[in-house]
């Protein structure tokens, strides 16, 4: 008794590939060169002494694009949180600055509004060097 693994990408005729593996191992790993993006057919053929048994077809990615898309699934949501700290941290530190600027600095103030500056003339003059 043993059973035979085939498989292919599902779009394709051609191409079809094939192991004979033991019926006591419980878990095996086809390597292969398989694309993630294509879906393939894995059947899973019984082989008894009187003949081959009712095969099992499972139609699918292979489970390297399954992990993929998880991740990239996960990456959907980190980025919108990191960004969204990033503006919030932004906004935090200029609010501050705001403060801190009225906290330590006193204003200037405007030379044109003050009672002992009346009737003199700030601008720059280019005629003097």
């Amino acid at each position: 008794l043993y059973l035979v693994i085939e498989w292919k990408i599902l779009n394709e005729d051609d191409g079809m590939k094939w192991l004979r593996i033991p019926s006591n191992v419980k878990k095996f790993y086809i390597h292969d060169n398989f694309i993630p993006i294509e879906k393939y057919q894995f059947s899973l053929y019984p082989v008894f002494m009187e003949g081959v048994g009712k095969p099992k077809i499972i139609n699918g990615f292979t489970k390297d694009a399954i992990d993929k898309q998880q991740n990239d699934a996960g990456l959907y949501v980190i980025v919108p949180i990191i960004i969204s700290s990033c503006v919030l941290l932004l906004g935090t530190l200029l609010i501050s600055h705001q403060r801190m600027k009225k906290l330590f600095w006193d204003d200037v103030p405007n030379p044109k509004n003050c009672s002992w500056a009346q009737g003199l003339n700030f601008q720059k003059r280019t005629d003097t060097l």
